[in-house]
């Protein structure tokens, strides 16, 4: 459930704000504004392709939290969010995969709101400032997130704060 929240999150920011130069992300803000323009693309790279650039940020973000601690709890809890997110972008090709050539146990976990489905995901790229829909593991932030207009308000201070518009 944090993943979902966490790549929302980072989906939205990625989707409105910075360009190729921005430090760290910069490839992957420009991998968006592709997939926006040609979504049916994620289906046919492979899963390395999809997620090399999470599995880096994953590393260096997961490394030094795992050094500086030793409960077993947290590294329990890191390891599961860690691994949601690094899969998030499988997920999210799933959505965009024809459902007959999708595994019957995606399906399933699709049907039971597990996976972000297909049907959940559409309106992201068809009325994109209507339904923002940026949560890509299960989906299940979605409603809460767009229904509350929690984008436009964190797109409202940020411009308040910062003078920085969203794209």
């Amino acid at each position: 459930i944090l993943a979902d929240l966490g790549s929302g999150l980072y989906h939205w920011a990625i989707d409105n704000y910075g360009d190729e130069s921005t430090p760290l992300v910069g490839t992957q803000i420009e991998a968006a504004r592709g997939h926006h323009k040609w979504p049916w693309i994620i289906t046919i790279r492979q899963f390395a392709n999809n997620s090399h650039a999470l599995a880096r940020g994953i590393t260096f973000t997961v490394l030094p939290l795992v050094l500086a601690c030793n409960d077993p709890v947290v590294h329990g809890f890191v390891s599961m969010f860690a691994f949601c997110i690094l899969f998030c972008q499988q997920c999210h090709a799933w959505a965009h995969e024809r459902k007959s050539k999708l595994p019957p146990l995606v399906v399933a976990f699709q049907d039971m709101g597990l996976l972000l489905s297909r049907r959940q995901h559409v309106n992201h790229h068809r009325h994109h400032r209507t339904y923002m829909s940026y949560c890509i593991v299960s989906g299940v932030w979605n409603n809460v997130l767009d229904d509350n207009k929690i984008f436009e308000a964190l797109e409202k201070v940020l411009y308040v704060q910062f003078g920085v518009k969203p794209r």
